[in-house]
């Protein structure tokens, strides 16, 4: 298999990198370690306080040893740039090993990367393979990743009925945007027969879990009263959550609501709130309907708008806000 005499390449090229280099970053800190804690525990314990460089330390000399969580961990430190320079060719190389070890953790993320184009040209097929082979070991994301792949025919021949077998294997072990694809069969009828009411129940499944597709899908259903009795102050209160969660079609929808008054009083100020962080993001369409708004707008409603931009933009994660940021002039 091609595929494997990849990965076989990669562990020999990498087998080569890796000792020596964790032999001199192992050095100097070798007098402090505590040999009593479980090396692994002692990664973790620094990765999730910051220390990346130390986490990455300990990775190094694991992962010279062949253990496949350490290659694994090592190449996410270098696919994110943690406690390391970012590297992608390297961390590719280190997900084949853990996938070779038969790491399912590390073949979803090898899956990514060819996925992606990270450290490899795009390659589908590959990407399609290495999900299969971790969802078939019981990674959840990865069921929902080949289940995506199916559905959409990437990588291969289109095949719904297998792409909701496995969105489903995945909802049973909670990966939560398998609720929403799960829900999205049942709105357009795919496979199975076109129905709202069975829909909302996936879409209330992974709204629980803060699904931002899922929290749109059945705020849709509330404002519009598919598969549920409308009800478009619960709509709002919905689109508000995926909002916050970075979703670009609940701005636009609030924005909709505000300027027309529909469900909601009429609010000009909110509508050019909700308008303008859509516009920020590079939706035109928010941004012409921004702009019609504030040909006729008071100073008032103008001064408004943009202190509930600031409030919001300031409660709201860093990856959101980044979402609505990628317009800065």
């Amino acid at each position: 298999m091609q595929i494997a005499t990849a990965v076989t390449c990669a562990v020999l090229l990498l087998a080569a990198m890796l000792p020596a280099d964790a032999a001199r970053a192992v050095q100097g800190n070798a007098a402090s370690a505590d040999p009593s804690i479980d090396a692994h525990k002692q990664a973790y314990g620094h990765f999730t306080k910051g220390r990346y460089a130390e986490a990455v330390i300990i990775w190094q000399e694991l992962a010279a040893k062949g253990d496949a969580v350490a290659q694994n961990n090592l190449g996410l430190a270098y696919q994110n740039g943690k406690g390391v320079e970012r590297d992608h060719e390297l961390a590719l190389k280190l997900f084949g090993l853990a996938a070779a070890g038969g790491r399912a953790a590390a073949k979803n993320n090898l899956a990514r990367m060819y996925y992606r184009g990270q450290g490899t040209p795009r390659d589908l097929p590959i990407a399609r393979q290495w999900y299969l082979e971790a969802a078939e070991q019981g990674h959840a994301n990865a069921a929902k990743n080949v289940g995506v792949m199916m559905l959409n025919g990437e990588g291969g021949p289109g095949d719904p009925e297998a792409a909701l077998n496995w969105f489903r294997i995945a909802a049973e072990n909670n990966e939560r945007r398998a609720f929403y694809y799960i829900g999205l069969m049942h709105t357009r009828g795919i496979v199975v027969e076109r129905d709202w009411e069975k829909a909302v129940t996936w879409y209330r499944k992974g709204a629980r879990k803060g699904e931002v597709s899922s929290l749109y899908m059945l705020a849709s259903a509330y404002r519009a009263g598919r598969g549920v009795e409308t009800d478009k102050p619960q709509a709002v209160r919905l689109l508000r959550q995926a909002a916050a969660r970075g979703n670009y079609r609940a701005v636009t929808d609030l924005g909709d609501m505000f300027a027309s008054g529909q469900g909601v009083r009429r609010n000009p100020a909110q509508a050019i709130f909700w308008y303008g962080l859509g516009a920020s993001a590079g939706r035109d369409e928010d941004r012409q309907a921004m702009m019609r708004l504030l040909d006729s707008a008071d100073p008032g409603a103008v001064k408004r708008a943009q202190r509930l931009r600031e409030t919001f933009l300031t409660a709201i994660s860093p990856r959101a806000r980044a979402r609505f940021l990628r317009v800065t002039s």
